[in-house]
Order: C-alpha cells, then sequence, then structure tokens
C-alpha cells in the first residue's frame, strides 16, 4: 500500500554509514563506483569518470548500495522494488532500440510487447502507445510513467 500524502517525505534526510565522509556528489559516487568496481580509481583532478559509474538503471545498484551503506530508508527502496513493476527493466530496453535502431535492439523491444499481450511485430512506438489488456485505461507508455512514479514515491518517503 502506498504512503498518504501526510505520511509522504517526512523527515527528508536520508542517512548511511557513510553520513559524514561523504561532502560533495563527488564523494558520493566515488563510494557507488568503489563499491561496484574496487579497481576504479577517479582521474588525476579528482573527479570520477562517467564511464565507471554502475549501472543506475539496474535496481539492483541502488539495493546493493542500500544494504552495503545501511541506508536509512532501506525498507522504502526495498519496498519500491518489489512491487513488480516492469517499468525498471523494459524502459531500459525502449531507450536502447532508440538510442541504436537496429535490428537486434528493435527485436529485443517487440518480445518486450508479449509481456503485456500487445502484438509484438508492430514498431516499437506503437507498442509502446498500445493499451496493455492489464491496464485498458492508459497506453503502455503512461502505465511506466504512473509506475515511475509510484517508485518515486516509495523512494522519497
Amino acid at each position: 500500500m502506498l504512503p498518504t500524502r501526510r505520511e509522504k517525505y517526512k523527515s527528508g534526510v536520508v542517512t548511511s554509514s557513510q553520513t559524514g565522509s561523504v561532502v560533495t556528489p563527488n564523494d558520493a559516487i566515488g563510494k557507488a563506483i568503489v563499491h561496484c568496481n574496487p579497481t576504479k580509481t577517479p582521474r588525476s583532478n579528482g573527479l570520477w569518470d562517467t564511464r565507471d559509474e554502475p549501472k543506475w538503471h539496474d535496481s539492483g545498484t541502488l539495493l546493493r548500495l542500500a544494504k552495503a551503506y545501511t541506508f536509512s530508508n532501506e525498507n522504502h527502496i526495498q519496498a519500491a522494488f518489489t512491487l513488480g513493476f516492469t517499468a525498471h527493466k523494459n524502459l531500459v530496453i525502449f531507450r536502447n532500440y532508440y538510442a541504436h535502431k537496429n535490428r537486434g535492439t528493435q527485436s529485443k523491444a517487440q518480445a518486450v510487447a508479449v509481456q503485456y499481450m500487445l502484438q509484438q511485430r508492430q514498431h516499437p512506438t506503437s507498442i509502446l502507445l498500445g493499451t496493455p489488456s492489464t491496464s485498458p485505461s492508459t497506453n503502455l507508455i503512461g502505465l511506466w510513467a504512473d509506475e515511475l512514479c509510484r517508485t518515486i514515491e516509495w523512494l522519497c518517503i
């Protein structure tokens, strides 16, 4: 069950085992990078290369970091990614199609249609605009937008 509006954003502060040692966003990124790949080091100017960052689109990344660094909202993060939503995984597939537009990425996007009982042999844009049988009041992209909003609500409690 989602929280009521009054329950949202109660404290506004998330603590972790790193509280106090992380001063800048670069520090936080560095902790995440080193946790996911201990052999990585920052550039000579102290900044991290964006290519070294973890796979942020993978919800498992945030879950692992929350556990490793004992985020005070770890339970909410866990709940946010166990609601059964599919946008987190499937939206990346469509992103890859629109970024690369090749036969392989198109086939992967079309394969997603089956999960929503949509016709598989259509253009990925038509799939996104199609109405899933599980949610006849909205199109697929609208369903995913709703799932992402609900996930954000849980993450921001």
